[in-house]
Order: structure tokens, then C-alpha cells, then sequence
């Protein structure tokens, strides 16, 4: 009797501590030989540690390193799945320059709801704006991370499925983390923050900043 062995091999990244860049990848083996990897840029986590509801954001860059299409489908802070309907997502390649994919992503405030604020509404001066026809205003977040300088502005747009990303691709997230999934107090300490692409993916433990 013959016996038929499948292998099937994951690929995973180590935990990396603070911010940068951390690559995911998973390779799956069966009869042919297919490639997921993303690689996660620039991520940060905030925190309002004066108010008592906990109000947290996070930004990430992700960028499909892989050999086909994959969807984006998780992302998940202290192993908790932040909802997509609280993901705002720019894909537009030619918004998401290797200039503002590889900026710092910032903290513009937040309003008396919590929503993050706009970069105008921050009182930032901004060189173009997303084109409302398009992106209603109410499900779109503004971000500019040079002001009038010569990276373009994000339309970072609330999304209700998860993002594929062609190979090659890039995207960056702001995401807004559920009330009381961090706590005031959670500003300068360590959490476990995971992004998912189909099989790639692997949790990276960040500091948590005060706003």
C-alpha cells in the first residue's frame, strides 16, 4: 500500500517590538505551489488617556508582497476583531504614494463622538480633497500628512468587506478601535496587534500612545 503525504508549510513572521515594518508570510504546498505574503508598515496605536470610554485608533500601511490576489479581512487588537464597518481604507495607488506609505501616520484628534477629525478640521492646511461625489463626507476620513507639501491627501474611505490588494499593491488603514477595548490607562503599555490576509498573517506587539 502506498501512502500519499500532503505538506502543507507556514511561514511566519516574528513579534517585533514597537513600531516598523514587519512582513507575514504563509506558503501553502499541494500540487502546485501558491504565495501569500503582506508586509505591515508604520503601525501605531492610540489612545485618549483622559477619557474614561476608552477611546482608541490605530493606522497601518499593508502592502501584498505575495505572488496573487489576497483580501484583507482582519484586523485585531489584543486578539479582539476590530469590526470592518470600523475600517477607513485608501487603495487608490495613486493616492498611496511610496511617500505617504512610508510616512509616519499621525493622530488629527478626535470629535466629541470619537470619530477621528479630518486634517481642515484639525486646522491643517490641506493641497487637494477628496471628491465627495465620490466619498460621501460622512463615511470618509481626510488625512494629509505634509499639509500643502507634495504628498497627496488620503481619502480614506469606511469599508463594509475586506480589501483586496492585487500584487504589488498598497493600502493604509485608520481603524477605530471598539469603546473600552482599551482603557485610559492602556497609554505606554504593550498590546498584541494582528493583520490578516487569508492564510498570511501574524500578530505584532506594539506600545500604546497617548493622545
Amino acid at each position: 500500500m502506498s501512502l500519499v503525504v500532503t505538506s502543507v508549510v507556514f511561514l511566519a513572521a516574528s513579534v517585533v517590538l514597537a513600531t516598523g515594518y514587519v512582513s507575514y508570510g504563509s506558503s501553502l504546498y499541494q500540487n502546485s505551489s501558491q504565495q501569500e505574503d503582506i508586509s505591515v508598515y508604520g503601525l501605531q496605536v492610540w489612545v485618549n488617556s483622559t477619557d474614561s470610554n476608552g477611546i482608541g485608533w490605530g493606522a497601518l500601511g499593508v502592502r501584498n508582497d505575495g505572488e496573487r490576489i489576497v483580501a484583507v479581512d482582519t484586523i485585531q487588537v489584543k486578539g479582539i476583531d476590530v469590526p470592518i464597518i470600523n475600517w477607513y481604507v485608501d487603495d487608490d495607488q495613486t493616492r498611496v504614494t511610496s511617500l505617504n506609505f512610508l510616512s509616519g501616520y499621525v493622530h488629527t484628534g478626535t470629535d466629541s463622538s470619537g470619530q477621528m477629525r479630518d486634517s481642515v478640521d484639525a486646522g491643517f492646511t490641506v493641497s487637494t480633497s477628496c471628491n465627495l461625489s465620490e466619498f460621501p463626507d460622512s463615511s470618509t476620513l481626510e488625512i494629509d500628512f505634509d499639509e500643502s507639501g507634495v504628498k497627496p491627501t488620503l481619502c480614506l474611505s469606511q469599508r463594509t468587506s475586506p480589501v483586496s490588494l492585487s500584487p504589488g499593491e498598497e493600502m493604509i488603514v485608520y481603524f477605530r478601535i471598539p469603546d473600552k477595548m482599551l482603557e485610559p490607562f492602556d497609554a505606554g503599555k504593550v498590546a498584541s496587534v494582528s493583520v490578516y490576509a487569508q492564510d498570511a498573517g501574524s500578530p505584532t506587539v506594539i506600545t500604546i500612545d497617548n493622545v
